[in-house]
């Protein structure tokens, strides 16, 4: 249900310029399977500029939803981490419910980031916070928000 829930809200809010949204799509031989991959084909905007000023390879957007009410750990990042690959991009989304520190969980997603893999993690707060600027048709503050998080990464 979780799954299916953050997969109607990210076709609500990346929809365009993201595309061809699929859930729990098979990778590698049958040997993996992604929660949500969506093609990447923006022309501006936050997805864009992942490609065109970060230089970060991002055709496909991957990602993860973990529906727990504990925090996450370092598993939860690395499986993500581990379905970033040259020819699907290196960028990917952890949607999760809550954590009592995100500091760590940060730090966790610095490990990956170090081999130029960006993972950028978006609890129940910040889902609704990008559906509060998607009602307000506020598109440049989810750009934005999304950067912010790009940006905790780099510095």
């Amino acid at each position: 249900d979780f799954h299916n829930l953050i997969f109607a809200i990210l076709i609500k809010l990346f929809i365009p310029p993201l595309q061809n949204p699929q859930i729990e799509k098979n990778a590698s031989n049958n040997l993996e399977r992604i929660d949500i991959v969506m093609t990447n084909n923006a022309k501006e905007g936050f997805f864009d500029f992942l490609i065109n000023s970060h230089h970060i390879p991002a055709h496909y957007i991957t990602i993860e939803c973990k529906n727990y009410n504990l925090d996450l750990n370092n598993t939860q990042v690395q499986q993500l981490s581990s379905r970033l690959k040259p020819n699907r991009g290196k960028f990917g989304i952890l949607v999760y419910r809550k954590t009592s520190d995100k500091t760590k969980l940060l730090a966790q997603c610095k490990i990956p980031y170090n081999e130029g893999k960006y993972i950028i993690c978006l609890d129940d707060e910040d889902i609704k916070q990008l559906l509060n600027f998607k009602l307000e048709d506020a598109i440049d503050n989810i750009n934005q928000f999304l950067d912010n998080k790009i940006q905790e990464l780099d510095f």
